[in-house]
């Protein structure tokens, strides 16, 4: 479960609960949304996320779903950037709603760094005991 701040910790009884807090600028985007992501084992594994990029700065403002309705806002390249993202096209869409969509969106270093795609296994994240 992905989260943002002043989430409550999760407690599940039966479960051993890990939260991880990371922010985009860890994994080489210049922005620091901080997110919270949270995982439950019914057998008590903990999850170990890989790391290692040095946070990025300067910083920017983060990307927000909401800035596709501001009249100041960035350019769609360099929104889509700061997500990590090429400027994707999303056909039928009203320019609002793409920044919606991309705003909402865990960043794509993020995701692949929680979930690495499985054709590659010396990327998987471990799970320690």
């Amino acid at each position: 479960m992905e989260n943002v701040p002043r989430v409550p910790s999760l407690q599940v009884l039966g479960y051993t609960c890990q939260r991880i807090d990371v922010t985009a600028s860890e994994f080489g985007l210049r922005q620091r949304r901080l997110r919270h992501f949270q995982f439950g084992s019914r057998h008590a594994l903990m999850f170990v996320l890989p790391r290692g990029v040095t946070p990025v700065e300067p910083v920017e403002q983060a990307a927000m779903a909401s800035e596709g309705k501001r009249r100041k806002r960035r350019g769609w390249a360099e929104f889509c950037a700061l997500q990590g993202v090429p400027p994707l096209a999303l056909p039928g869409m009203r320019l609002a709603d793409r920044y919606k969509a991309v705003g909402n969106a865990v960043p794509l270093p993020v995701a692949r760094a929680f979930a690495p795609p499985s054709v590659s296994p010396r990327a998987t994240p471990s799970i320690a005991e």
